[in-house]
C-alpha cells in the first residue's frame, strides 16, 4: 500500500466571523426571538400530545423536539451563507424564482396559522385562568371554551 505524504495535504481553515455575527443581533434580543419562536409551541403541544396520543405523548414529543432540531440546523447553516431575503433570497438563489416564491408563500401561510394558534392556546389559557367569569356575571351557560374563542378572536385582532 503506499503511503500518503503529509506534505500534500493541506489542511482545513474554517473561518467563521464571530464578531460580524454579533453584529448582526445582540444576544439578548435572539435569546428573545427564540422563545418568541419556540415558546408558543410548548405551551399547546403538551396538551394537544397528551389528549391525541395518551401515555406515549413524551416519547412523540422527544421526536419532534429532534425533528426540530434537524430542521433548525439546516436553517442555521443556509444562514450563515448571508444571502439577503432571509428563506425567499435563499431560496430564488438556489431554485429560481418560482420556487422562491413558494417559499415565500410557505412561510407567509405557516406565520399566519402559527399565530392564529397561538392566540387560540393563550385564549384558553387565559380563559381557564380566569375560570371565575362565568360565575360573576350570575350565568353558568358561559364556558371556558367561549371565553378562549373570544379572547382568541381580540388577540388576532
Amino acid at each position: 500500500m503506499a503511503e500518503r505524504s503529509s506534505s500534500s495535504r493541506q489542511p482545513l481553515q474554517v473561518i467563521v466571523g464571530a464578531p460580524a455575527l454579533r453584529s448582526l443581533i445582540s444576544s439578548s434580543r435572539g435569546t428573545a426571538l427564540i422563545l418568541l419562536e419556540l415558546g408558543g409551541t410548548a405551551l399547546f403541544a403538551g396538551g394537544v400530545a397528551e389528549r391525541m396520543i395518551g401515555q406515549a405523548a413524551p416519547l412523540f414529543l422527544l421526536a419532534a423536539v429532534v425533528l426540530g432540531w434537524a430542521l433548525r440546523s439546516v436553517d442555521l447553516e443556509s444562514s450563515a451563507l448571508f444571502i439577503p431575503g432571509g428563506l425567499y433570497g435563499t431560496a430564488t438563489q438556489a431554485y429560481g424564482r418560482a420556487t422562491g416564491r413558494l417559499a415565500a408563500s410557505a412561510l407567509l401561510i405557516e406565520t399566519l396559522i402559527f399565530g392564529a394558534l397561538t392566540a387560540s392556546a393563550a385564549g384558553h389559557s387565559l380563559a381557564a385562568l380566569g375560570g371565575f367569569v362565568p360565575r360573576a356575571f350570575g350565568s353558568s351557560q358561559i364556558t371556558v371554551d367561549d371565553v378562549s374563542t373570544a379572547a382568541a378572536v381580540v388577540l388576532i385582532g
